[in-house]
């Protein structure tokens, strides 16, 4: 991003979304690591099996 006063703006906003997760993740007593591990192993079954049709 070219931009740097934008950029500084856009990083704040993603710290935000960021920090709200964690929160509701820790309200909610999720495990973050293993549901992005979770996404991340189904997202590659996901994009094998649309490979092979």
């Amino acid at each position: 991003m070219g931009d740097p006063v934008r950029s500084a703006r856009v990083r704040e906003e993603m710290a935000d979304v960021f920090a709200h997760l964690l929160r509701m993740a820790d309200v909610l007593d999720l495990a973050v690591e293993q549901a992005l591990a979770d996404k991340i192993e189904g997202d590659a079954r996901t994009s094998t099996h649309k490979l092979r049709r």
